[in-house]
């Protein structure tokens, strides 16, 4: 048997939850460049990966969610509900990365 032949059916772990296979690919709204694999039940509640929107808030919206887009509030909000973490634990994350990446 080849590698390839070897390979598990589903090669991919959802990069939002972490637990379920991937079903595809797709951007981040807002980030084309930033593609990467979702399950069927982060799909649907149109969540994503929980890092790129804490490095994004903290990079492009300097921290404040409140001066981001509608949009990019709206990602965050249902990513925050689906994967049920507290605003306030997301704020001290966006925080930490914002220290962590001035030095």
């Amino acid at each position: 048997m080849t590698a390839l032949a070897e390979a598990p059916a589903h090669p991919w772990t959802c990069a939002v939850c972490g637990e379920n296979p991937a079903v595809h690919a797709a951007a981040v709204p807002g980030i084309p460049n930033a593609v990467f694999p979702y399950c069927r039940p982060c799909t649907t509640a149109m969540a994503h990966p929980y890092d790129v929107l804490v490095n994004h808030t903290a990079a492009e919206y300097a921290g404040q969610l409140d001066d981001a887009p509608a949009f990019w509030r709206d990602v965050v909000a249902r990513t925050l509900r689906h994967l049920r973490i507290a605003p306030a634990d997301f704020h001290a994350d966006v925080t930490a990365e914002m220290v962590r990446a001035s030095g």
